[in-house]
């Protein structure tokens, strides 16, 4: 089951990184100043650098507490879960429906 968790987290992960990545060149702007700073310095590898580091950070954590404190683990993961398609499902909802989406949906992490 936790399997199935990490890999939707992943999914999910990599969907918010595939909408960023065709938000930005539509000319959206990135909300989060520093992911913001880092995209202007390092361009879009500095995205998906972070992406495969939020993503083998909560995978490696999970898998750890799972050894000691598995309820924790399972319940870490969901709240990963929940919070990432939370925020990508409404930004992608609002571009969606309205063709656009204020600028405190679109902070990426």
């Amino acid at each position: 089951m936790l399997a199935i968790g990490i890999g939707l987290f992943v999914v999910l992960n990599i969907g918010d990184l595939v909408s960023t990545y065709v938000a930005l060149g539509g000319g959206f702007r990135e909300g989060n100043p520093l992911m913001r700073a880092l995209l202007a310095r390092y361009g879009f590898a500095a995205l998906i650098l972070y992406k495969v580091g939020v993503i083998a950070t909560v995978g490696v954590g999970v898998l750890l507490l799972r050894r000691s404190h598995p309820r924790l683990a399972q319940v870490t993961l969901a709240v990963c879960i929940r919070r990432g398609r939370t925020r990508t499902g409404l930004r992608e909802c609002k571009i969606a429906v309205l063709g656009t989406f204020d600028e405190a949906d679109w902070a990426v992490g």
